[in-house]
């Protein structure tokens, strides 16, 4: 149980690291793109780590090691969310480039 506590602050400090305030939304689109795409690519990373056998790319090592100790289940809630959390950043993106380019 120990190890699904430290994944799920793993997943809330990455989750809190960009949380979509007014005034990030004044941020130039440029930054805006940057702190997304690096938010997006930890995600990734972090749902790679959870399918080694079909990666899509990096898998971070330290956060495959907590996943595996999980149980079977877990891993599978965790699996889901870390891609709820994908898609969700993907939106934000969408969202993000339509309020600067006035859509």
């Amino acid at each position: 149980m120990d190890k699904v506590l430290l994944v799920s602050k793993n997943l809330k400090r990455l989750v809190s690291t960009n949380t979509q305030s007014p005034s990030t939304l004044a941020r130039p689109l440029k930054i805006q793109s940057f702190l997304s795409q690096d938010l997006k690519l930890t995600c990734q990373r972090y749902l790679n780590a959870c399918s080694p056998e079909q990666p899509e790319g990096p898998i971070d090592q330290k956060f495959q090691s907590l996943i595996i100790e999980c149980t079977a289940d877990d891993q599978k809630k965790i699996r889901r969310r870390l891609a709820h959390l994908l898609s969700l950043i993907e939106r934000s993106e969408k969202t993000v480039a339509q309020q600067f380019s006035g859509n």
